[in-house]
């Protein structure tokens, strides 16, 4: 019986883990993204990705 829940604890713990690696995998992917986007010369964009660049400032200024 105790073999059986430490084996139980343990898949718990390792599926957690798995869970929080995914999630800072998909936390740093992200992240990485959004800069690049911010850090593309704006000479080499078309004009409705500068719009839409634009419009996403603006919203989120002045930041609160």
């Amino acid at each position: 019986m105790n073999q059986a829940v430490h084996q139980l604890l343990q898949l718990i713990l390792q599926g957690l883990t798995w869970f929080l690696r995914t999630i800072e995998a998909l936390w740093d992917w992200s992240w990485s993204q959004i800069s690049a986007v911010f850090s593309t010369p704006w000479g080499n964009l078309p004009g409705w990705k500068i719009g839409w660049r634009l419009s996403a400032m603006a919203v989120c200024w002045p930041p609160f």
